[in-house]
């Protein structure tokens, strides 16, 4: 399928789209690509292919960025059937903006600590590993914010990240000290990897890490502390959220710390805080109580 994907890349190119447009079609269909094949689905078995990964992604992408996956696979297959490759054009399912998103499992803290703790830290990949996971954790950022971190962004004498989402827009996080002792562990091995980038998370090979690279340190090491449940790259970033909220954070300050675009997810964390923990709050801060 490989050829494929490069033959409509060479398409989209000859139609004059955009560098932006091609980057994110291709990057949308290689991603359903992979998917499909680590989970053995086909990728020619027209609507239950289809259907199956946006299923899948439902849970870890914005309705906006599913929606641009369905323009970019529906193109794709255009092109496939235009090419005589694909007997019929498959049948892609209809968002309903207004469908309550769910927003995953939830980690308890014990299972946070069980992931970082299965870690090996004798050696320059372990000793990344906890960086990123205590990074994610400890500041609720999206894989997608995390790599694109430069060495600038990290201050550790206030201990923060100056965090900029997909949109440019930056935002001051602080993290704690579990956080920071993995950063200042890991920089030394980091400077080993190369010297001459300057993004704060390598790979093996000195280069930025990606999403990808990520979601296997984020799996690898689930499933190494045997977390049953169904793990995805957001479940670090809601567990950080939800265990704020218990804890007694104001939602304005979550809010913030996780950007604009957590907004919708509010109702959602709530609904996971403990009623116990909600009881203990009002008891605790009304006038009344």
């Amino acid at each position: 399928m490989n050829e494929f994907i490069n033959l409509y890349k060479e398409n989209l190119i000859a139609k004059n789209k955009s560098n932006n447009t091609v980057e994110a079609y291709i990057t949308d269909i290689v991603g359903y690509y992979n998917y499909l094949i680590e989970n053995k689905v086909e990728p020619f078995d027209n609507d239950y292919s289809v259907n199956y990964y946006v299923q899948a992604i439902a849970d870890v992408k914005s309705t906006k960025s599913i929606e641009r996956c369905i323009i970019a696979l529906r193109s794709f297959y255009r092109f496939l059937s235009d090419k005589n490759l694909v007997k019929e054009i498959p049948k892609f399912p209809k968002l309903d903006r207004n469908e309550k998103r769910n927003i995953g499992p939830i980690l308890t803290i014990s299972e946070v600590e069980k992931i970082i703790d299965s870690i090996d830290t004798t050696n320059i990949k372990g000793i990344r590993d906890r960086a990123v996971l205590e990074m994610l954790y400890g500041t609720g950022i999206k894989a997608t914010e995390a790599i694109s971190l430069t060495l600038e962004d990290v201050n550790l004498d206030l201990n923060f990240i100056n965090c900029k989402d997909g949109k440019g827009l930056e935002r001051i996080i602080p993290f704690g000290r579990a956080a920071r002792n993995a950063i200042v562990d890991y920089l030394p091995q980091r400077r080993k990897l190369s010297r001459d980038s300057h993004m704060l998370f390598l790979n093996l090979n000195g280069k930025g890490l990606t999403r990808q690279g990520i979601w296997r340190i984020v799996k690898e090491y689930s499933e190494k502390a045997k977390i049953e449940k169904d793990i995805n790259l957001n479940t670090l970033r809601h567990s950080f959220a939800i265990h704020l909220l218990e804890n007694g954070a104001h939602p304005k300050t979550v809010q913030q710390l996780m950007g604009t675009h957590v907004m919708n997810y509010m109702d959602l964390y709530f609904e996971h805080v403990s009623k116990d923990k909600v009881n203990i709050s009002y008891n605790n801060f009304h006038p009344r109580a």
